[in-house]
């Protein structure tokens, strides 16, 4: 998973935030937004389909994919939101109770229904 360090600027958090999701017992979900974007940095950084294969392999013992059902979809499309990866995201995790969304950017989400943080941000709170 070294290549998911590559964007230097985000290496130290992402570290850290690797340590506590394997330390503490937080509730851990992924948007499968997330799995697909993996797909395509392993692939083309870490040579094809195997790589990706036991990237996803090791990060599924972190996280649980967020399901998306018609309700989530609808309720993205009625959200109001421009991005509507990112409403379909929130309307998935506010179905299953997440208390707070990790994003590089808290930009984008309107006014959603649970704190959304950078990894910074969470890093410097109470969890």
């Amino acid at each position: 998973m070294a290549f998911l360090f590559d964007r230097s600027e985000f290496a130290a958090e992402l570290e850290a935030l690797i340590n506590i999701m394997s330390g503490e017992t937080l509730e851990r979900y992924c948007s499968v937004f997330c799995i697909d974007r993996i797909y395509h940095i392993a692939s083309r950084r870490e040579g094809g389909d195997d790589a990706f294969r036991a990237v996803v392999t090791r990060f599924m013992r972190f996280v649980e994919p967020l399901d998306v059902d018609v309700e989530d979809i609808m309720s993205a499309v009625n959200s109001g939101m421009r991005d509507f990866e990112k409403a379909v995201m929130l309307c998935s995790a506010g179905r299953k109770g997440a208390g707070i969304v990790l994003s590089l950017t808290e930009k984008g989400y309107g006014n959603p229904p649970m704190p959304i943080m950078t990894p910074l941000k969470f890093l410097n709170t109470d969890h």
